[in-house]
Order: structure tokens, then C-alpha cells, then sequence
């Protein structure tokens, strides 16, 4: 009776071993030419964005003196991810093992996969190659090409998924490309009017109805294609398009231009509430929300964020949104202004705090940005009412990539006046990251004691709102 109380914890300790198990690796080689050695490459999970957001990545690794790198990683489920350095999307699944061959620099030349998983990889980048078309050249056909051509190339991108899905055999990758097609088309007919006058000048002699003829049937397709990234960043242009059509019926028939925001959140929440699927409802508004605060600020946010953590209490969005609005708690009104520091154009460091004791209306702007020069004939009439208030300082910080370009432009344009300041890194400049800006022109105005007035400053083209901000504060 010993040896069998002695055996018991034997036989369980083997026992668990024998049950549990063992993560299955995913692997991920890359022998692509002419990527640098000692790139970092990310892999991020993109199946659970909310819009274009940046996610920490999954695993990271660094490639070798030839440029190369081999990835090993566990993954929870199916799904799309991003892989940086190679630019490339992939659909992963526990247990793949495929390498990417390709050259970096020349890409006409396409990205070939071998291995456990290639066929997906090659299926998608077919798919991309099936519906390309020069965006500005199919929004400029008239109505019935415009419909012909979309036609044509859904119907091409539908039958190649058609003749894999036998050799896949995997409902789930083919119905979130199916859905993905939906949601494109959708996306593309919606974008077709406004263009097609921007392009031409002219209004379209009929407009395809996309909102009753393919928005229709997008909630169809909302369990398949909330897999798929692109779909998912279709959902926030589908509920915009819904507001949008909801606040124009208001207008009509209230007789009014301007709907009051307390007006406006609420048609918002009736319009959600008319999307059947509960996880499309879900991310619907978590996007919007998102979209908002990233690039308008919270001081004209509302209730918006509250009312979804209301209605969505378990919403795995919500750490996510909560993130994106701290960060902008930060850059209240009052608060100590994050300093940042650039180069004059006789390359001589400068910084914010080098301001203090003056009003500072900065303009974040760079020399590709169309917008942003629009604005600049009248930041030179505002400039120039203030000519003589030396308390107040017009501040250009330009986040070009490319320097030389900068300062050719200021070369050019010798009335241009004011502090200029060039910072590094672009998009990722110390200027960017601290702000929250994620597009531009953007403007700021910080007062005498270096704090912030607004965080999200009017344009220069907004006539006295900007000047009265200014008054405010001198």
C-alpha cells in the first residue's frame, strides 16, 4: 500500500507533463536584398486595430550583416500582421515557416514566398496587383466606366480568391478577403463624387448610390472581414458616411447650417444604434472616438468617450482610448509646455523655452504639405498686423525628412518671416511625439509664462477667432 501511496505523485507529475502543451512556433526567415544590416524588424498584430493606430509589435529582430533575419514567434490565433523593414502585410497562423525572397530597392520586382504559409502571403499580394489602378485615373471616368472599371477589377480579385480556396482550403483567410473586397468597393464608390469634381471641376452627371447599393451589404460581411485590417478601417468611413447623411436630413429639416455639438453627439449615438452587428457597433464608435481625440484634441469631445465606456463596460478598446485621451490631458490648457528644440536656417540651435516671456503661435508644417502652404498667404497678413508687438513671436517649425528642401523653400520665398526652425525625425521629431500631432498644418499657441493656451490653436485663415486668441493673451 506504500509503494502505491508512493507511485500517486509520480503518475500526476507525469501525467501533467504528458497534458500540457507545447507552443506551437510560427517562423518567419527573410533573404530580401538591399535591406540595411542592423535594420530593426517589428512584427505588430494588426487584426484588433482600431484604425490606423500604432501598436507595440509582437517580436523584434535585427537583421544580419547581409541584411537578412530569421524570426521565431508564438502566436495566440490567426491573423494579419505588419512586418517592418520589408514593408510587407502577412496572414500568420501557429506553425508556419516560410521564407521571403525579394530586393528591396527594385519593387517591380515581387516578393516571392516559400515555405508552410507562402500561399497565403502570394494570394494577398496577387489580390493587390489584380486591383491596381491609378487611383486619380478611376475617379476621373465618367459615372458608367467608373462602375464598369470597378466591376471589372472586383470581379477579377473575386474569382482569383475563388480558384486558391481549394488549394487553401481555409474559410476564414478567404472570407476576410471577401469581405475586404466589399469593404474596398464600398469605400472606393463612396470617395467617387467629391474627386471626380476636385479632379475634373465638374459634377458627375449621376452619382452611384454607394450607401444603399454597397454599404448595404457591409454589415453582412462584419464576422469575416473584423479580421481583416483594412476592413476594419473601412468601419470608421461607413459610420462617418451614416453621420454624414443623418446631420445633412437634420439640416434640411430644421432649416439650420450649424447643428449644435449636444445635437450632433446625439444623432451620432441614434445613428450607431441602427448598426445591427454589436461588434461592428462597437468598433464603429471606439474608431471614431479614436479618430477624434488623435487628431481634434478632447476639449470638443463631449461625452463621446464616457457614453462608450458606458455602453461597451468589457470593450478591450477602451485601455487603448483611455491612452490616447491621457496623452492629451497632458497638453491642457494651463499646463507647463513640453519645450523642443531645432535648427535655424544658419543652423544655430533653438528651442521653445528660448521664447519665454513672449506669446508664441507656433505653425507645425513641412514643404510637401499642400494645406499647409494654403495657409501661408494668410499667416503673412497676420504676421504683418502684428508687425509691431514684440511680444509676440510667429514660430514655422517644419518637420521635413529632407533639410535641403526646407531651406530652399525659405530661399524662395524670402517674405516668409519669422522664427523657422527645422527639427529631426519627421513624423517621430521630439516636436511630434509630444504634441500628439498626427497631421498637419497644425498650430499652437503658448502664452508669456510658457504654459498652454491651446494645444490645437485655430488657423491662420480662421479670421477673428485667431486673432482674438491672440489678444487674449498679449
Amino acid at each position: 500500500m506504500r509503494v502505491k501511496n508512493f507511485l500517486l505523485p509520480v503518475f500526476a507529475a507525469l501525467l501533467l507533463s504528458a497534458c500540457k502543451k507545447e507552443p506551437v512556433v510560427t517562423k518567419i526567415r527573410s533573404e530580401v536584398l538591399n535591406v540595411e544590416p542592423g535594420t530593426e524588424i517589428k512584427l505588430t498584430y494588426l487584426s484588433d486595430a482600431i484604425g490606423y493606430e500604432n501598436r507595440e509589435p509582437i517580436s523584434t529582430v535585427t537583421t544580419d550583416s547581409l541584411g537578412h533575419f530569421q524570426m521565431e514567434t508564438t502566436i495566440d490565433k490567426p491573423g494579419y500582421y505588419s512586418l517592418s523593414g520589408v514593408y510587407v502585410r502577412l496572414y500568420l497562423k501557429p506553425g508556419f515557416d516560410f521564407t521571403i525572397r525579394g530586393d528591396y530597392k527594385n519593387r517591380e520586382t515581387e516578393l516571392a514566398f516559400e515555405g508552410n504559409g507562402a500561399a497565403y502571403q502570394q494570394t494577398m499580394l496577387h489580390l493587390d496587383k489584380s486591383m491596381f489602378v491609378p487611383f486619380r485615373d478611376l475617379v476621373m471616368r465618367e459615372p458608367a466606366a467608373f462602375e464598369d472599371t470597378l466591376k471589372f477589377i472586383f470581379d477579377q480579385a473575386t474569382h482569383l480568391l475563388d480558384s486558391v480556396q481549394q488549394q487553401i482550403n481555409d474559410d476564414l483567410f478567404v472570407n476576410s478577403q471577401k469581405a475586404f473586397l466589399q469593404a474596398k468597393k464600398s469605400e472606393w464608390y463612396t470617395y467617387y463624387s467629391n474627386y471626380y469634381k476636385y479632379y475634373t471641376g465638374k459634377e458627375p452627371e449621376y452619382t452611384p448610390d454607394s450607401l444603399k447599393t454597397y454599404w448595404s451589404v457591409f454589415e453582412q460581411h462584419a464576422t469575416a472581414g473584423m479580421l481583416h485590417p483594412d476592413y476594419r478601417n473601412t468601419v470608421n468611413t461607413y459610420y462617418r458616411d451614416l453621420n454624414y447623411v443623418a446631420s445633412k436630413v437634420y439640416r434640411k429639416s430644421n432649416e439650420v447650417e450649424q447643428i449644435p455639438d449636444s445635437v450632433l453627439i446625439q444623432l451620432e449615438k441614434e445613428v450607431l444604434s441602427k448598426i445591427s452587428n454589436s461588434d461592428l457597433r462597437e468598433l464603429a464608435f471606439a474608431s471614431y472616438v479614436k479618430e477624434y481625440v488623435s487628431f481634434s484634441g478632447i476639449d470638443n469631445l463631449g461625452d463621446r468617450f464616457d457614453w462608450f465606456k458606458s455602453n461597451f463596460p468589457k470593450s478591450a478598446y477602451t485601455p487603448r482610448l483611455q491612452q490616447a485621451y491621457d496623452k492629451w490631458l497632458k497638453l491642457a490648457k494651463g499646463n507647463v509646455a513640453p519645450n523642443y528644440e531645432g535648427l535655424s536656417p544658419d543652423s544655430l540651435k533653438r528651442s521653445l523655452a528660448d521664447y519665454k516671456g513672449k506669446v508664441v503661435y507656433v505653425d507645425v508644417w513641412a514643404t510637401w504639405c499642400g494645406p499647409c502652404r494654403a495657409e501661408f498667404p494668410n499667416s503673412k497678413i497676420l504676421k504683418n498686423e502684428y508687425r509691431d508687438e514684440e511680444d509676440l513671436v510667429f514660430m514655422y517649425v517644419s518637420i521635413d525628412s529632407d533639410k535641403s528642401a526646407w531651406k530652399k523653400y525659405l530661399t524662395n520665398d524670402p517674405e516668409f518671416a519669422g522664427e523657422h526652425l527645422f527639427v529631426e525625425g519627421a513624423w517621430n521629431s521630439e516636436i511630434c511625439k509630444t504634441y500628439n500631432i498626427m497631421a498637419i498644418p497644425r498650430y499652437l499657441l503658448i502664452d508669456k509664462d510658457g504654459k498652454i493656451a491651446d494645444s490645437n490653436a485655430p488657423r491662420p485663415s480662421s479670421g477673428d477667432v485667431i486673432r482674438n486668441a491672440i489678444n487674449a493673451l498679449l
